[in-house]
């Protein structure tokens, strides 16, 4: 049994084509017209320019009256949810990564200039340290950067959380 608002989504396009079907592929065309059929659908009736978002709105609507407890939304990443928090890591990793050089420069460069040839050895040795072991970690995380592939989530249409 269809929801209650499901003819007034249905529709056809100018050009004669249901709104649910894919105007470029002749069975989604015949089987959107056997729906619509079966819908009771007019064949004047014109259909939203967008069904997709007109049904996320309508059953957002519906719900929302059914489970006013929930919280309903349209178009909210899976990232939001705790269980899929781990997603937005490495987004944002990636585009908070910066190469460890531009803080160790200054540092090497100030550690030239101690007068003391003591201080200068201890502190180049250090620093030489520190240098390898950063740019250790920062070829390990460019190796990382370019494996992992550069795709962006998909907003899920509807989602229903608990406040």
């Amino acid at each position: 049994m269809p929801a209650h608002f499901m003819n007034s989504l249905c529709g056809y396009r100018l050009g004669g084509n249901p709104n649910t079907s894919d105007n470029s592929d002749a069975l989604s065309k015949e089987l959107g017209h056997e729906l619509f059929e079966v819908l009771g659908v007019p064949r004047d009736q014109a259909g939203p320019a967008d069904p997709g978002a007109a049904l996320e709105e309508r059953v957002l609507a519906h719900l929302a009256d059914l489970r006013p407890d929930l919280l309903i939304a349209r178009s909210r990443s899976a990232a939001q949810f705790e269980q899929y928090e781990h997603l937005a890591v490495f987004p944002r990793y990636r585009r908070g990564h910066r190469r460890s050089e531009a803080a160790l420069t200054p540092l090497v460069e100030a550690s030239e200039e101690l007068t003391s040839p003591s201080e200068r050895t201890r502190m180049s040795a250090l620093l030489a340290t520190a240098v390898a072991a950063f740019h250790e970690q920062d070829d390990l995380a460019m190796a990382l950067l370019a494996q992992m592939p550069e795709e962006a989530l998909l907003k899920i249409d509807l989602t229903l959380a608990e406040p």
